[in-house]
């Protein structure tokens, strides 16, 4: 069931879950103390949430506001335009349609005139950058992890393009259905450099990671006027890049590497300003705390590696957020009025109308 109190509920929930995430990603050292595995499980919660404002009526109790919210939720919900049709409620559920509307097309166009702007682009012509693109795809193939790739999951990642950005530009993927590799073209990378740019952007095409950002840029569009989810869509951002750079070192010297690697790309890219694709995923990013939390989640590898059993502050963490997001399907937050209409239309007892 859709009301206005299970859309109440639902925003205040995820709110309070995305405002414990804000302190996941901006407090020194908790993010790698809880993980990406207990990070990505919060951002879950958080989008089955936005996904299902609504309310159960079995399990589902009602927590009657006090007498004065009670009265400014009724005026809010009452008819009072149009012969007495239309509600305040009603007038900003218009404004939300046409908001999701306004946003969901700008955000389609964007991205089209994007992706036909990267089939314009050329091909890279190097044979190096070929070469190595094939020599990931075997390790792929050939990993313990990926051994069980079908046929048609091979031919995808087969047909990978490179092309090369004209512009200055951080490396980057993007396409759905035929995803694209783009390199810049005034980055000078070495065989090592080229060889973890390209495994990285390869990996974020294993993940689905564009899938999962299209989900995010849904539920943005959807909740346009809550910050908090445009918050949400850049922790996501964030996680991807954390999970995939946590997957690219398996030993000290390919870590050193790496860090190298994605230092060289952001000093080379400098200051530099350029635009964004809306639905792609960066290799670098120019935020500077973003970066810091990628340097210091790689280096703490080994810590969170040697953890075999969670702490105790992560397990209240975990439940916390569980019992939150439970309890917010559980108690819905609803006002105590009586409509105009059933006002006109029923009788109550009074000294004039009543005796003994």
């Amino acid at each position: 069931q859709y009301t206005f109190s299970t859309v109440l509920m639902a925003t205040l929930c995820c709110n309070l879950m995305v405002f414990f995430l804000f302190l996941v990603f901006h407090i020194k050292n908790v993010l790698p103390e809880f993980g990406l595995k207990l990070t990505g499980f919060f951002l879950i919660l958080v989008a089955i949430r936005l996904l299902l404002p609504v309310e159960f009526p079995i399990i589902s109790h009602n927590i009657i506001f006090p007498a004065n919210i009670s009265r400014a939720v009724a005026l809010f919900r009452q008819p009072r335009f149009l012969n007495h049709t239309v509600s305040w409620w009603n007038l900003l559920e218009i404004v939300w349609a046409a908001g999701c509307i306004g946003i969901g097309l700008y955000r389609i166009f964007s991205n089209y005139r994007a992706f036909r702007l990267v089939k314009q682009l050329s091909r890279d012509p190097d044979t190096r950058c070929l070469s190595i693109m094939k020599r990931i795809q075997e390790e792929l193939f050939q990993g313990s992890s990926y051994g069980s790739l079908s046929q048609r999951k091979k031919r995808y990642l087969q047909n990978i393009t490179v092309r090369i950005l004209p512009a200055s530009h951080s490396p980057m993927v993007c396409g759905l259905r035929k995803p694209c590799i783009l390199l810049p073209g005034n980055l000078e990378f070495s065989d090592e450099e080229l060889y973890f740019v390209l495994k990285h952007e390869i990996q974020h095409i294993v993940h689905r990671d564009l899938w999962l950002k299209l989900g995010m840029q849904s539920l943005v569009v959807l909740y346009w006027w809550n910050p908090f989810c445009w918050l949400l869509e850049d922790y996501l951002s964030r996680f991807l890049e954390m999970r995939i750079d946590f997957s690219m070192a398996d030993n000290p010297k390919q870590k050193a590497v790496y860090l190298t690697c994605l230092l060289s790309i952001v000093k080379q890219l400098g200051n530099t300003n350029s635009k964004k694709f809306l639905l792609s995923i960066n290799f670098s990013t120019s935020a500077d705390s973003a970066l810091r939390q990628r340097f210091e989640l790689l280096m703490d590898t080994d810590r969170i590696n040697r953890k075999e059993q969670r702490t105790w502050h992560q397990k209240i963490a975990m439940c916390g957020m569980s019992l939150l997001f439970l309890c917010s399907f559980l108690f819905i937050f609803e006002a105590y009025f009586i409509s105009d209409n059933n006002q006109r239309n029923s009788i109550s007892s009074g000294e004039e109308n009543s005796f003994f």
